[in-house]
């Protein structure tokens, strides 16, 4: 199954593209048409991880395929010292994600489902983020209150 897996992703989109005839040298590919394949795999790696009766092995593949755009997207977050280190927020976009893929509506054409599915998991960590901030602003340190004290 992995290896049918690999063998998909790497007819999909993650290998060079030919040279063409072309007097500009390379051929302008595709773009639509491979976006539509890897959502079309995408979808099938959604439903194989909603239906598995042991989720787990289902989760690790489509994780893997979505790791990229996960990465991308953690890039734009920063850690909120002490209670969010990149670490946390990269276990909150793993969990946001499967989340998304549980509960994401799919349709019968599976056509921008990573870019919804990127953006839904992108929606809860804003939130979370937003729900960080507003405590820290709410709550004062712990050093700050005990040099009140001492006046």
């Amino acid at each position: 199954m992995l290896r049918n897996l690999a063998t998909e992703l790497a007819r999909v989109g993650h290998r060079p593209h030919p040279r063409s005839a072309a007097p500009g040298g390379l051929a302008e590919p595709d773009l639509g048409a491979r976006l539509r394949a890897r959502d079309h795999v995408l979808s099938e790696l959604v439903v194989r991880y909603r239906n598995a009766a042991n989720p787990a092995p289902a989760a690790s593949e489509l994780l893997d395929f979505l790791a990229p755009a996960m990465v991308s997207r953690l890039r734009r977050y920063r850690e909120v010292v002490p209670a969010l280190s990149q670490e946390d927020l990269t276990q909150q976009m793993v969990l946001e994600v499967l989340r998304a893929a549980h509960a994401l509506p799919l349709r019968s054409r599976p056509d921008f489902l990573e870019r919804r599915l990127m953006l839904r998991a992108g929606q809860a960590m804003r939130r979370v983020l937003a729900r960080e901030n507003r405590h820290r602003a709410l709550h004062h340190p712990l050093d700050t209150l005990a040099g009140e004290g001492d006046s």
